[in-house]
């Protein structure tokens, strides 16, 4: 088996341990407090924790987890605002004419609501896409890259996590900033900065400040309410999870041991813990970063759920359900990824031992003739 599949296999090991026991949900939940509930921070808050996830575990992995909060975060709005169209109508009374405005209020609430939720599924889908940039493991064809780099370049030392972290992190970061901008712009009509700015510019120019004051007032009462809405549906959530649990405090500390072994293994600036590993025929390690993510991963298999020295625990007759265990494994890996993965190394080296990798290099021997940035343009 290929390095980058045991790799990939101790990822998503991880993956199946953080999804268990909710950890994932306590850190989408606490970021999105700590952000707001504007429509604006709303996005950026799922689209932080889904790319963060998505650094550590596959694209699909972290938007299954995501979505579920995303929908009850939508249908708190959605309950939200016909209490607010019930109010509005109660609020119109006998007058037809504000009726009407009351009705048109809400029709428009409703609309930009339903606008919402696609920029919503977007954030989740865009960020998990982004996020498996930032590291080695965020994503299978990091892995191949690194996989075919080894084996191609059998001499080199190799892409390591901490390389391509010093690249793609800051890469990522900036993708995350640039596409929330552009969402928030499309589907935040009134709390964006960039639409903001950009309708004061359009003001000035066609000098039009005779617009609709009541409107706006309503609107923005609107967002307040959908504010303190959805900030109570997800205080309680948060709350429901209650406090954090033994399972959750040893999922965490392993999760932050493996990022830590994954970047100081061969960090570049100091000599790293590989070092002690390395062959003195040659300049090759016994271990690399598959090592890290098998170890702290099997590692859950034996730690227990629950603190074995608790009176409950010592009162107890059951055996101490354990962070892993092979039927939540079995259930949850996504073999098919892993099948797929090693499947296409399968085809690089069958396309090597039968020369049809060569074949290829030839036909397209002409391209050499082009200059390097049309050559990287038409690989993209």
């Amino acid at each position: 088996m290929k390095d980058a599949n045991v790799l990939f296999m101790g990822g998503l090991l991880m993956a199946v341990a953080v999804e268990s026991w909710n950890l994932h949900e306590r850190i989408a939940l606490r970021v999105l407090l700590f952000l707001g509930t504007s429509k604006s921070m709303l996005l950026f808050g799922f689209m932080s924790v889904t790319g963060f996830l998505s650094m550590w575990i596959s694209n699909t992995a972290s938007s299954a987890m995501m979505l579920p909060i995303a929908q009850a975060v939508l249908e708190v709005r959605d309950q939200d605002a016909g209490e607010s169209s019930t109010d509005d109508s109660d609020e119109a009374g006998e007058s037809s004419y504000q009726n009407a405005r009351a009705n048109a209020r809400t029709k428009k609430m409703l609309d930009e609501d339903k606008y919402f939720k696609k920029g919503m599924m977007l954030a989740v889908a865009y960020s998990a896409s982004i996020g498996g940039i930032a590291t080695l493991t965020g994503t299978g064809p990091n892995l191949v890259l690194a996989g075919q780099v080894k084996t191609l370049y059998p001499g080199s030392p190799g892409i390591s996590f901490a390389k391509w972290m010093l690249v793609g992190l800051p890469t990522a970061l900036l993708l995350i900033l640039a596409a929330w901008l552009w969402l928030s712009f499309l589907f935040d009509q009134h709390g964006n900065p960039l639409r903001r700015m950009f309708y004061s510019m359009r003001r000035r120019l066609t000098k039009k400040t005779n617009y609709d004051l009541d409107d706006r007032h309503s609107l923005d009462g609107r967002r307040r309410g959908d504010n303190d809405a959805v900030r109570v549906m997800i205080q309680q959530r948060y709350q429901a999870l209650g406090p954090l649990s033994f399972a959750e405090c040893v999922v965490l500390v392993d999760f932050i041991l493996l990022v830590l072994a994954w970047f100081f293994r061969q960090p570049g600036f100091i000599p790293g813990w590989g070092e002690a590993f390395r062959t003195t025929e040659s300049d090759s390690s016994y271990v690399s970063d598959s090592t890290a993510a098998i170890v702290f991963s099997v590692v859950l298999f034996f730690l227990p759920s629950q603190w074995p020295l608790s009176q409950a625990q010592r009162r107890s007759t059951q055996p101490i359900k354990r962070i892993l265990d092979w039927e939540s494994v079995h259930k949850k890996l996504p073999w098919s990824v892993i099948i797929i993965l090693g499947g296409g190394f399968c085809l690089a080296e069958a396309s090597k031992e039968s020369m049809l990798s060569c074949w290829f290099g030839l036909k397209l021997s002409n391209l050499n003739e082009l200059d390097v940035h049309l050559v990287l343009l038409l690989i993209i």
